[in-house]
């Protein structure tokens, strides 16, 4: 099942050969083995958790399952014996709000020595994150990837240029008429695959994720693209937590732009957007909501995060 963290779910059905083949891709870009230990802790419905498990079952390899969690690696007991008796050979997958609570407690984080490698994605890596995490001795990537592709094409590490991947050997990438990411995945697809993700081509092998092609809403006849605004209240740096905007059903407007953030403490007006951004791209309604409904892979669940708003 897809995560449907900007609509609703998709179920999606895969072979055991389209299995193997993105297994063989993790192995041959990680260079995994089965003397390695699979660290599982996404719910095993959706493909980031039951690639965690068939990774350590065609590879023969040891497999440590544990409850989702926004830290996995807290209160693991005996269970952190078995990861540090797999020092350096540890192949974690972490959604960056669990990389960040992970940072924020020290055992969880001195357990991090034992990895191989790390790979983050299901969402967007906050500056913040992605600072602290630049300099770090950990062997550390970002993924892109999708439901469809069952798991990651492309890596970037994370002291390379941020949101610049690198397409992984065997498959190709190129931009459609409308700026959108086709991936040719051989054993996966037949064909070419299309995405609704708006990239830049920044090198032979490397691209650049802009936003999704489906984030413009039509607000009272103006078109305005949700990726760029956020990318610009980003930019700012006057929202301290998470955020994001969102086109609601309006009757005067068709849609009109708010801005969700998640903190209960209300310390920004709409005036405090109007001195960055374009007179349309101002949010109509500022909304500060103490926690944002999740999907079970720990991205922001828009659409239920909005439904509380009415």
């Amino acid at each position: 099942s897809s995560s449907g963290s900007s609509g609703i779910p998709k179920i999606l059905t895969f072979t055991r050969e389209q299995i193997i083949c993105s297994v063989n891709t993790t192995k041959q870009a990680f260079d995994l083995h089965s003397n390695c230990l699979f660290f599982c802790n996404m719910h095993v419905d959706f493909v980031a958790g039951s690639m965690m498990v068939f990774r350590a079952l065609v590879l023969e390899a040891d497999l440590l399952v544990v409850e989702p969690s926004a830290n996995p690696l807290l209160n693991l007991g005996r269970q952190e014996l078995l990861i540090s008796k797999y020092r350096r050979r540890v192949f974690f997958a972490f959604a960056p709000l669990q990389m960040t609570a992970i940072l924020k407690d020290k055992n969880s984080k001195d357990l991090l020595i034992n990895a191989k490698h790390i790979l983050l994605g299901g969402a967007p890596i906050p500056d913040s994150l992605n600072k602290q995490l630049i300099d770090s001795p950990l062997s550390i990537f970002e993924g892109y990837g999708m439901t469809e592709t069952l798991s990651h094409v492309a890596l970037r590490e994370l002291d390379d240029r941020p949101q610049e991947f690198k397409i992984l050997p065997g498959k190709q990438f190129r931009i459609n008429d409308a700026g959108c990411l086709e991936l040719e995945y051989p054993g996966m697809y037949d064909g070419w695959l299309k995405t609704n993700d708006l990239a830049q081509k920044t090198g032979k092998n490397t691209f650049k994720i802009l936003g999704r092609a489906d984030a413009v809403i039509n607000s009272g006849g103006i078109k305005l693209n949700l990726n760029e605004i956020e990318a610009k209240i980003q930019k700012a740096a006057i929202v301290k937590d998470r955020f994001f905007c969102f086109g609601l059903a309006d009757e005067k407007y068709g849609q009109k732009l708010v801005i969700c953030i998640e903190n209960k403490e209300k310390y920004l007006e709409i005036s405090d957007f109007k001195s960055f951004l374009g007179k349309f791209e101002v949010p109509k309604e500022v909304y500060f909501l103490e926690k944002f409904k999740e999907t079970p892979t720990l991205k922001i669940d828009k659409l239920k995060t909005v439904h509380d708003l009415a």
